[in-house]
């Protein structure tokens, strides 16, 4: 059976995008918990560019904003139509 070969930008990019919807998860149950972990995540990618000297960590954290989005997205609409309830505070 022939392997199917991807092109990710990292072998990470999964991680990443699983955390983005990690967090537009939490941010159902709780708003602010899934940007607190989202700007958790974007301060540990600061802190890693910065002592290992590259600049790639932003990219990191937009795979994970971007997933965010379409999920928290996707959750707004499910409110707005009384599907779900979003806990803001």
């Amino acid at each position: 059976m022939p392997r199917l070969k991807t092109k990710l930008r990292k072998w990470t990019t999964p991680i990443h995008l699983l955390l983005g919807i990690m967090c537009g998860i939490a941010s159902i149950q709780f708003f602010p918990a899934g940007i607190i972990i989202l700007i958790f995540f974007a301060v540990t990618e600061l802190w890693n560019d910065y002592y290992e000297n590259k600049n790639e960590g932003y990219m990191d954290w937009w795979e994970a904003f971007l997933t965010f989005c379409i999920t928290f997205s996707t959750a707004l609409i499910l409110n707005w139509l009384n599907i779900i309830t979003i806990r803001w505070c």
